[in-house]
């Protein structure tokens, strides 16, 4: 009796066997299945930074000109500047007065229609210094006239005299005193004098050039002759 239960025991065993092996399969299989949805499922959701990227850019808003770049441009350098060329004084001549030809020293000089000038007296003086540059020495001291018959007044703000002597005519050196100058105004119809002096070497008179610039604008008169 006991080995026909042995032997049914026996016959049993295959069946159970097979049985777990395949419950246990079945649990593997769900295993492995569950684990693949899982993981398909879990990529769906991208990271916060992905998304935050792939937001659309905002639109430029005012002028469609293109934003200044952060670095500064270069400034231009100032172009070199040449100095001005300084004015050549050998090639600036100064435009000459109309000059009247020179007369005897003893008469009348016309400056213009209806005005003239007159040396009314030469005399020797002994020339004293009284600014710095002026030569003491001998001397002539001049009386220049003006006459104006014309209808209309002379501006004589800065009547001019100069005077030159010998062959070279060199200038002779103008003193401060004794001087008288004109008024400033010649009067229509009237006459004014001046006088002004002169350093000229005693020897040197035979030679006398004087000139005088009455008025601007009018021409410039010469006497010419010797004073003794």
């Amino acid at each position: 009796m006991s080995d026909q239960t042995d032997g049914a025991r026996a016959g049993r065993r295959p069946l159970w066997l097979w049985v777990g092996i395949a419950v246990a399969a079945l649990i593997v299989v769900a295993v492995v299945i569950a684990s693949i949805v899982a993981g398909n499922a879990a990529p769906t959701a991208e990271p916060s930074t992905s998304s935050s990227s792939s937001a659309p850019a905002p639109e430029p808003t005012g002028s469609d000109e293109p934003a200044p770049s952060d670095s500064a441009s270069p400034t231009p350098s100032a172009a070199p500047t040449e100095d001005p060329e300084e004015p050549d004084d050998s090639e600036v001549e100064p435009t000459p007065r109309p000059t009247r030809p020179p007369v005897d020293i003893d008469e009348p000089a016309k400056v213009e229609k209806g005005v003239a000038v007159r040396l009314t007296s030469i005399r020797s003086i002994e020339g004293t210094v009284n600014v710095p540059g002026e030569q003491a020495g001998p001397a002539i001291l001049i009386t220049v006239k003006a006459v104006n018959r014309s209808d209309e007044e002379i501006s004589t703000p800065a009547v001019i005299v100069n005077v030159y002597y010998g062959d070279d005519q060199t200038p002779a050196g103008i003193l401060t005193r004794p001087r008288t100058d004109f008024p400033t105004v010649l009067d229509a119809g009237g006459s004014a004098s001046g006088q002004f002096a002169f350093t000229v070497p005693s020897d040197q008179r035979d030679r006398i050039r004087v000139e005088v610039d009455l008025s601007v604008g009018s021409p410039v008169v010469l006497f010419e002759g010797s004073v003794s």
